[in-house]
């Protein structure tokens, strides 16, 4: 059965599975604009200007590669250790103010935790960062726990991630479904034998007719 929605088909995976564990950024949370964005916000701090598309010039660049290109480019007189920590404070302090949720996400926790499924965050994003946006959005009230690919030692190319995090609910992969808008961890999870949902996010439309074949569910919003 096609579904919409996450909401309209809560019901179905609410009888299915007993935990439900959520990306954090482009799934629960609208935040790859920021990451897209973040040398602009950053120069926009110092009352630069940043040139069109600065995103896309930053993008396969590491960080120290980054912060060298603004200090060269637009004269700024720092080093590059500060540039890097005057990005990710310019970045925490998009997660502690203004990062909004998705729409409709929590609509569809409130309905999913009211049918009795447990719930937690799984994210490659720091704890510093993702903790600042879940308390100011409220999110303690419907997800339990996060865990971090950081403090874990992992990335989402393994499955070490989801198979704590459902441990940590006393549930079997088979009894858990994993939230997801991009499709390398769609793909870790669906082989480790979790149920996998996918949900739209523009920063991964490239990949999404791979997503819809690939997900047990594809949503296009939440509700």
């Amino acid at each position: 059965m096609f579904y919409q929605t996450a909401l309209e088909a809560s019901g179905k995976i609410a009888a299915e599975n007993d935990c439900a564990l959520f990306d954090f950024d482009g799934t629960l949370v609208d935040s790859l604009p920021v990451w897209n964005n973040a040398g602009e916000l950053y120069l926009a701090s110092l009352g630069i200007k940043a040139e069109p598309n600065l995103g896309r010039i930053l993008f396969n660049m590491n960080m120290n590669e980054a912060a060298f290109y603004l200090i060269e480019k637009y004269g700024i007189d720092k080093t590059e250790g500060q540039v890097i920590e005057g990005v990710n404070e310019t970045i925490f302090l998009q997660y502690k103010n203004f990062i909004p949720l998705k729409k409709g996400a929590l609509e569809f926790l409130r309905k999913l935790t009211q049918l009795g499924t447990k719930c937690s965050v799984v994210t490659a994003s720091d704890r510093a960062l993702v903790e600042p946006a879940f308390y100011r959005l409220g999110l303690e009230s419907f997800i339990d726990g996060i865990f971090t690919c950081t403090e874990l030692g992992t990335s989402k190319e393994a499955p070490d991630i989801f198979y704590t995090a459902s441990s940590f609910h006393n549930s079997l992969p088979e009894k858990t479904i994993v939230f997801e808008d991009a499709l390398v961890p769609v793909c870790t999870a669906l082989a480790a034998g979790f149920t996998t949902a996918a949900i739209f996010d523009d920063y991964n439309k490239n990949d999404e007719d791979e997503l819809r074949k690939t997900a047990r569910f594809y949503f296009n919003e939440w509700a």
